[in-house]
C-alpha cells in the first residue's frame, strides 16, 4: 500500500491493541475516534490507487487474504467508519 517502512511492523500491533481496547470498552469513545481516523485514512489510501487504476494486494487480514484491492474494501471500511461512529455516539 506504500506505507513507510517505519510504519509497517508496528501498524499490526497498533491495530491489534486498539481492537483489544474497543472489545473491551476502556476509553470506548477515545479508542472510537481514533479507529475512525485510522480507517478514514486506509480508506483514503485505498481509494487513491483504485482511482490510478492499481490493484495491490491487500494482506488486510495476513497472507491469507491477500487478494488485490477493489471497491469492496472501501465498502467495508465505510461500513466500519459507521460502526466507530455509532461508538463514539452510542
Amino acid at each position: 500500500m506504500g506505507a513507510p517502512a517505519v510504519v509497517v511492523p508496528v501498524l499490526p500491533w497498533f491495530e491489534v491493541v486498539l481492537g483489544a481496547v474497543l472489545v473491551v470498552q476502556v476509553a470506548r469513545v477515545p479508542a472510537a475516534a481514533v479507529a475512525a481516523v485510522v480507517l478514514v485514512a486506509f480508506t483514503a489510501l485505498i481509494g487513491r490507487r483504485l482511482a490510478q487504476g492499481e490493484h495491490p494486494p491487500c494482506a488486510c487480514f495476513g497472507a491469507w487474504s491477500a487478494k488485490p484491492l477493489g471497491w469492496s474494501h472501501v465498502v467495508r471500511n465505510v461500513a466500519l467508519i459507521a460502526l466507530a461512529v455509532v461508538a463514539m455516539v452510542g
